[in-house]
């Protein structure tokens, strides 16, 4: 129960105020990349946080991790099953937590706009 009059509709975030959540048009986040077309700057998917949906461009890759030893190394793409690190610049601002601070609200997939298919999942 709401104690004022709000417009609430899908997608939207209500909190007691009592928690802090980050918000920004930027995040940096670890993906898995689940497409055979692989991941590259600049490409644009759209980003589906909750319901939440947002168009999402990546920024930079950051590196990718080594699946044998852990290792982090520079990359121009990810490619299918590989994991690593991007910055993400978003269309509309986005409340958010870690995902170690709150697994549902620091974890993502990232969705193929034209296809409408899942190439990829993230965790901020």
């Amino acid at each position: 129960l709401l104690r004022d009059q709000c417009d609430v509709s899908r997608g939207s975030l209500v909190s007691t105020g009592l928690e802090e959540l980050h918000t920004g048009k930027r995040i940096i986040a670890r993906l898995c990349w689940l497409s055979t077309e692989p991941l590259r700057p600049h490409s644009i998917y759209t980003l589906q946080l909750g319901s939440v949906r947002v168009r999402a461009k990546v920024s930079q890759l950051l590196y990718a991790i080594q699946l044998e030893n852990g290792e982090k190394m520079s990359c121009t793409s990810l490619e299918l099953n590989e994991i690593g690190a991007a910055e993400l610049q978003l269309a509309a601002t986005l409340f958010f937590k870690t995902y170690e601070e709150n697994r549902a609200l620091g974890r993502f997939i990232l969705i193929d706009p034209q296809s409408n298919e899942t190439v990829g999942v993230g965790f901020i």
